[in-house]
């Protein structure tokens, strides 16, 4: 298996795994990345198929909060690299 992508993106991918994260919950487990960085790390999971971000409006807000969540592709990413890990 060949990983061509940045720590940050597999951090994020792992943490999807998990669950759906908020765009807020990726900032306060990843506020020593800068956000530049999150954000084309996000993007670039993005375009390359493996997550999914949905904007899910909520009532009385002036924000509409996004989530994301991983796509079958990226499922089998995750579990591919979990197979690879050294134990």
């Amino acid at each position: 298996m060949m990983i061509d992508l940045s720590v940050l993106e597999i951090r994020i991918l792992l943490k999807c795994d998990e669950k759906t994260v908020s765009k807020r919950d990726i900032t306060r487990f990843y506020h020593k990345h800068p956000k530049v960085d999150r954000e084309q790390a996000i993007a670039n999971l993005i375009t390359r198929g493996l997550l999914l971000a949905q904007e899910l409006p909520k009532a009385n807000a002036k924000k509409t909060p996004t989530f994301y969540s991983l796509t079958e592709k990226g499922r089998e990413w995750v579990q591919a690299y979990q197979a690879n890990y050294p134990q």
